[in-house]
C-alpha cells in the first residue's frame, strides 16, 4: 500500500496516510479551531472520517477523553 507521511504544524502531527482513498482535508483542521475546550471535557467525534479531529483536539491538556467513532 502506497502512504505518505503529512505533518500538521498544528499539534505536531504525523498521519501516515494512504495515497488512494479518504485523506484527511482542511475542513477538520479548520474545525479544531471554533471548538472551545474546557477543563475536563469528553469529547465525542461520531462519523470522524479519518480522525484528524479527535487528534487534534486530544492535544488540549485540559481533555479527560477522545472518541472517534467511523463505521467504514
Amino acid at each position: 500500500m502506497d502512504c505518505t507521511l503529512d505533518c500538521l504544524s498544528v499539534g505536531n502531527i504525523r498521519l501516515l496516510q494512504a495515497k488512494e482513498g479518504y485523506r484527511f482535508s482542511l475542513d477538520p483542521v479548520l474545525l479544531a479551531n471554533f471548538v472551545t475546550v474546557k477543563n475536563n471535557d469528553q469529547i465525542v467525534d461520531l462519523g470522524t472520517g479519518s480522525g484528524i479531529l479527535p487528534l487534534l483536539l486530544g492535544q488540549s491538556e485540559s481533555v479527560a477523553s477522545v472518541v472517534g467513532l467511523e463505521l467504514q
